[in-house]
């Protein structure tokens, strides 16, 4: 999956118009102009934020 023209939190900046590769769970590859694989499936995200893996540490015990 490769989601398109977002803007990316990679590590402590913000990139806009990037692109994300996800494949076996995982982001692979961050970066501009990312071409899919053939069939791979590819999700715009123009106008939106992209983050990975935010974990909700709060908790009552």
């Amino acid at each position: 999956m490769v989601i398109q023209n977002g803007t990316v939190l990679h590590f402590n900046r913000w990139e806009h118009g990037a692109d994300v590769r996800i494949a076996d769970g995982s982001v692979q590859e961050v970066g501009h102009g990312l071409i899919p694989d053939s069939g791979e499936s590819v999700i715009d995200a123009s106008g939106n934020y992209v983050l990975a893996g935010l974990i909700d540490l709060h908790s009552h015990g």
